[in-house]
């Protein structure tokens, strides 16, 4: 795993064997978790960040849940040609939030920063 800190800029390399798991203990602690994955660390270093450009965070996206918060669901949910693929959870979700669209479709949502 890289961890990129873009403000200071600073990185951190995690190697390690992971493992998932949809019942863990720990799912309660991170709302709307679907899934935790653990990491058997074998080596961590500091990686060099001289390509790191540095960026301010200057809001929190809609998409990251909240407590309290209604999490929106993801717009790419509505690209026509991965509806055979999504969970069953979100099955009909494209026609709730207004019909499916094209890859292109959904490229320029994201260009407009509604993605």
């Amino acid at each position: 795993m890289l961890f990129i800190d873009f403000e200071t800029p600073h990185r951190l390399r995690v190697h390690g064997t992971a493992s998932i798991d949809g019942n863990d203990p720990l799912m309660a602690e991170f709302h709307e978790a679907e899934l935790v994955v653990r990491v058997n660390v074998t080596e961590i270093f500091i990686n060099c960040p001289r390509y790191i450009h540095k960026y301010q965070r200057v809001a929190t996206s809609k998409y990251a849940p909240q407590v309290g918060c209604e999490t929106p669901p993801p717009q790419w949910k509505r690209i026509d040609a991965l509806q055979d693929v999504l969970p069953e959870r979100d099955q009909g979700l494209a026609q709730e939030l207004g019909g499916t669209i094209t890859p292109d479709e959904y490229g320029a949502m994201v260009m407009r920063g509604e993605g």
